[in-house]
């Protein structure tokens, strides 16, 4: 009998560490799933106070009465602190789900006696021993369903310390070889209509720094811009192209990047608009500095809240975020660099320094894509295709729908 075998045999009790109360969140899937096969789930999230019909507790120790097993959904470096918890409560067993790995944890927790689970998905694995073959298929359907797939749920990458590039919507020869590499946008979470063909909109990506900012470049393959092969045409606000608070910043071709320097949330709650939380825009047809016409920068949400415009006009006005936008063959390039201060505050008054070491913080980007009007047909916007990095559909600008960038100190390791 496999380790595996021997914990959905044994256990009656599961205690879901990461537990969210987000029907599109991994953890969410997962545990209802397995409180349909009869097991005892208890949520472990400070956060929140009840989910699927139990109390939550802060941490392990909180937990008054048994574990059978302890189901880990956190990041690999927050696994030693839980399975240090789980042998004090005595539980039988630490499942860690998949792409969640940490060697010495999982060697601790043997040495202690408990039967251990790594980098496998316990929904998976229940399918399959009860079903065999057919069930893992069945699994994958279901996890489907729930929305679950790790890219989507919760993506990493990491930004290296690298060359300074220039920003002027051209990807030179060179340019970014030392930053990260990234691809989109089939594999994101689409709002409207998903899309199906690299050529009808596609991307690839770049993200690095240069230990005072943070870079990203983007060459979009996009079939139609709006704007400029279509009229300009506008859905239900008629105000959508006024520089303003009641416009629509993202009304057109654009890119977004939603920011949470502190890595840190309380619920379901979405950015600031301030360093330590925030979301702009960058729009191919309209721009602050520029106007309508004139790709650039755009005030992001919450842009109806005062102190939250008037961050994001100062930061575009002094160049804490810039961006430039060029036509290229296939559709446009974007190259946008995000200063570490005011927009990257890790900590009240502390802005990311590579002095930090590496740093996790927050991440979504969203890529746009409005067409001739019929082509978004079915949403109130007529968007044709808006895709996300991270997240669920109805969810993503929440974060604890992000992704992870890590800051690295040093280069990228050749």
């Amino acid at each position: 009998m496999t380790a595996a075998e021997k914990i959905l045999r044994e256990s009656k009790t599961i205690a879901v560490v990461g537990l969210s109360s987000n029907p599109m969140r991994p953890s969410y899937g997962v545990a209802r799933y397995m409180q349909k096969q009869g097991y005892r789930i208890v949520p472990v999230n400070p956060a929140e106070a009840e989910i699927l019909g139990e109390t939550s507790y802060p941490n392990l120790t909180a937990i008054p009465f048994p574990i059978d097993c302890v189901n880990i959904f956190r990041r690999p470096e927050f696994v030693p602190e839980i399975v240090d918890e789980a042998i004090r409560i005595g539980a039988k067993s630490v499942w860690m789900q998949e792409e969640v790995v940490h060697e010495e944890a999982a060697a601790a927790a043997t040495a202690a006696g408990l039967d251990v689970v790594m980098d496998h998905c316990l929904l998976k694995e229940h399918r399959h021993l009860e079903t065999g073959p057919a069930g893992t298929a069945l699994a994958f359907c279901l996890l489907l369903a729930f929305a679950y797939t790790a890219e989507a749920a919760n993506p990493e990458m990491k930004a290296y310390r690298g060359t300074t590039p220039k920003l002027d919507g051209i990807i030179s020869a060179g340019e970014y070889t030392d930053a990260t590499h990234f691809t989109g946008v089939q594999k994101w979470a689409h709002t409207f209509h998903p899309t199906t063909d690299d050529k009808d909109l596609s991307l690839e990506g770049w993200v690095k720094h240069d230990g005072d900012a943070l870079y990203f470049a983007f060459s979009i393959t996009d079939d139609v811009l709006y704007g400029i092969d279509t009229p300009r045409w506008l859905s239900n606000n008629l105000k959508a192209h006024e520089l303003t608070r009641e416009g629509f910043p993202w009304f057109g071709d654009e890119m977004e990047i939603l920011f949470n320097s502190t890595n840190k949330y309380v619920a379901d709650e979405s950015v600031a608009g301030n360093g330590q939380s925030w979301q702009m825009v960058c729009n191919v047809t309209k721009s602050r500095l520029g106007g309508v016409g004139v790709g650039g920068m755009m005030e992001g949400e919450p842009r109806r809240e005062l102190s939250a415009w008037n961050n994001y006009q100062s930061w575009i006005k002094t160049g804490a975020q810039s961006c430039a936008v060029k036509r290229s063959p296939k559709g446009y390039v974007i190259e946008w660099k995000v200063a570490f201060k005011p927009c990257v505050e890790i900590a009240p008054g502390e802005f990311y320094s590579v002095k930090m070491g590496d740093k996790p913080v927050g991440l979504n980007i969203a890529l746009g894509d409005l067409d001739q009007k019929e082509r978004g047909a079915g949403n109130e916007y007529f968007f044709h295709h808006e895709d996300w990095w991270s997240g669920g559909a109805k969810t993503r600008t929440q974060l604890n729908n992000f992704g992870t960038l890590w800051l690295m100190a040093g280069p990228r390791p050749k």
